[in-house]
Formats: C-alpha cells, sequence, structure tokens
C-alpha cells in the first residue's frame, strides 16, 4: 500500500491508496494497454534509481513541484515515498527509471552508476551520457529538427566510422 498525505487548513487526511490502483486508472486511460499491444516493453535490466535529496536529507523537490525526472528514453517506474521526522509530510523519497524498448527485448546497462556512501548517482563511463541514446536503439526514437519536424530515420543519429 502506498499512502498520500494531503494537508488541510483544519484537519490531515490520510488516504490509502493499493498500488495496483494506480495501473488500474492507467489501463483504464489505455496508456499501458497501448504499450504491451503495440511492441513496446520495459526493460527491467536497465532501471536505475534517482533520489530527490542529497547527502544532508534536503530534498530538490518541494511539496507541489517534482523536479526529478529519468533521462532520455527512460520512463518512471516506481516512486518511493518516506515521512519527515521534521514535518510529519510525505516526501518523495527517489524514482524508479527503467528503459522503454520498442522490438525484441535487449539488456542494457543503466545509464548512471552509484558512489560513495550515500548512493549518488553519476553518468556510468560505461554508456554513453544519460542525454543520449544508444546507437543500438536510436531508431525507435523520432530526432526532431530546429524546424519541428521529425524524421523517423535514426540511422543518421550515429557515427558510421
Amino acid at each position: 500500500m502506498t499512502t498520500r498525505s494531503t494537508t488541510n487548513a483544519a484537519k490531515r487526511l490520510q488516504v490509502r491508496v493499493p498500488v495496483s490502483t494506480a495501473y488500474s486508472h492507467l489501463i483504464r486511460l489505455g496508456f499501458l494497454h497501448t504499450i504491451f499491444t503495440t511492441g513496446y516493453y520495459i526493460d527491467y535490466m536497465s532501471c536505475y534509481y534517482m533520489p530527490t535529496h542529497d547527502l544532508y536529507r534536503e530534498y530538490y523537490d518541494s511539496l507541489n513541484n517534482f523536479v526529478v525526472y529519468c533521462t532520455k528514453g527512460y520512463i518512471m517506474t516506481g516512486i518511493s515515498k518516506k515521512i519527515s521526522p521534521w514535518t510529519q509530510l510525505y516526501n518523495i523519497d527517489w524514482v524508479q527509471c527503467c528503459r522503454l524498448g520498442f522490438g525484441p527485448p535487449r539488456g542494457l546497462h543503466p545509464p548512471v552508476t552509484y558512489v560513495g556512501k550515500d548512493g549518488t548517482p553519476v553518468c556510468n563511463s560505461r554508456v554513453l551520457p544519460a542525454t543520449e541514446v544508444p546507437c543500438l536503439y536510436q531508431h525507435q526514437y523520432r530526432k526532431s529538427s530546429a524546424s519541428g519536424t521529425q524524421s523517423t530515420n535514426g540511422a543518421n543519429f550515429c557515427n558510421s566510422t
């Protein structure tokens, strides 16, 4: 179960929502149905976690703003919420990001690695920088040009040398 907390001027209301409810809402909206019936898949081998706070537990996000995002080609597949011992409000502690692929499944290393005692994510030297899509997967994405038109030809993304 996940818990969502809403603060009102008069009282605090806590609503318990089962995790499966989130998926049922997405299924009703047609999101998951569209993904899984059109050849897309979630590559769970390439998942990574992005913390929403620094070493001193100071959160990047506020209760009304969410500023931690997944890298290009990855989607948010999970979140973790913790209650703050100082404010007694729930903060998002980390987000899980997994690659969304199309076609035959392929395993790919995550674009980050974790260092230090706090597990700070940094760009992984085994793969491209987090803003670039590897050549094996670039045919799955559209490239936007400066004029606003989109090209689906992924062959010109990679160097042929």
